[in-house]
């Protein structure tokens, strides 16, 4: 998709999409809207660069507006593989933290995130950790990432770490981890095996 993104997206319907490849947009703030999140059950691989005012991927706030359900609501895009985001200067937020809306990507295998500079965390810990609402209020670590192989951060000037939590990972397919020209990290990842 390249162009007028906004003018697109609403007349067409993410349904059917496999490959999102955005290049090159410079009026475009968020790459998926959040009325075309529940759309994306195909959709295989976000690559997207060069689009100098990208603040947000996935944009949750709006997502099932007018329910006054207080419970949390998980999306899952169930055939996502591939997420690149590169030379994106504004981008500050995956999605931004909601902690009533979690997105899930159970079969993510790479994450590569070059030269954003905005970029402070990949992920907060609200959006890793679903609430369970029960009598003594229990946290739950959320497998967002279960099949993720590669996980690339190069560039990211701004970057403190990976999440802006104490969360642990699960990432047992994990082999390839790679965070060269990150100076600013303090706090990188809590992996478990």
């Amino acid at each position: 998709m390249v162009g007028d993104h906004k003018k697109a997206l609403q007349t067409l319907s993410l349904h059917n999409l496999i490959d999102l490849h955005m290049e090159y947009d410079h009026k475009v703030k968020c790459i998926i809207p959040s009325n075309e999140l529940l759309q994306l059950q195909n959709l295989e691989t976000i690559d997207v660069r060069r689009c100098k005012l990208v603040e947000e991927v996935f944009e949750v706030e709006g997502t099932n507006e007018g329910t006054n359900n207080e419970s949390q609501i998980v999306v899952e895009i169930p055939n996502l593989r591939l997420v690149e985001l590169s030379s994106l200067k504004s981008l500050k937020y995956i999605w931004k933290s909601n902690q009533r809306r979690v997105l899930k990507f159970p079969n993510l295998t790479t994450l590569f995130i070059y030269d954003c500079g905005s970029l402070k965390h990949v992920f907060t810990s609200s959006m890793v950790i679903g609430k369970i609402e029960e009598e003594d209020e229990v946290k739950e670590e959320m497998e967002l990432f279960p099949c993720l192989k590669s996980l690339k951060l190069e560039a990211l000037v701004s970057l403190k770490g990976f999440c802006s939590g104490k969360v642990n990972f699960s990432w047992p397919l994990l082999h390839t981890l790679e965070v060269p020209a990150c100076p600013e990290i303090t706090d990188m990842l809590l992996l478990q095996h």
